[in-house]
């Protein structure tokens, strides 16, 4: 399981590694218009931006591996779960309260309501 998300991992930096390649292609095969100087300061850009991503992607996926992150997680998803459970069933409460139990009508027309 572990080998096959770092298998994942790897095949997420090999994409934007060919994005970053097919980009670098198609900027070196625009025809000149800018100046040296003008080159260099993108080619500086693209390679940060490289970069960033290559370190964004690999804290990602240190983290993601990390086993207090899962607990986190799970325990976040169970939270987040629990809430909307809880929420729900008080919609459901208050639109039954409302709209009186199914077949029953609206509370006011059952007796004694």
């Amino acid at each position: 399981m572990a080998e096959e998300r770092r298998t994942q991992w790897d095949e997420v930096g090999e994409s934007f590694a060919q994005l970053g390649r097919r980009m670098r292609e198609r900027y070196e095969g625009q025809p000149a218009g800018g100046s040296e100087d003008d080159s260099r300061a993108v080619e500086d850009a693209l390679r940060t931006m490289r970069e960033a991503l290559d370190r964004a992607v690999t804290a990602l996926g240190d983290t993601v591996r990390d086993p207090g992150f899962r607990e986190d997680a799970k325990r976040a998803t169970r939270t987040l779960g629990e809430a909307l459970s809880a929420s729900l069933a008080e919609v459901g409460d208050e639109l039954r309260d409302r709209f009186g139990r199914r077949g029953q009508g609206p509370p006011a027309s059952r007796p004694g309501a």
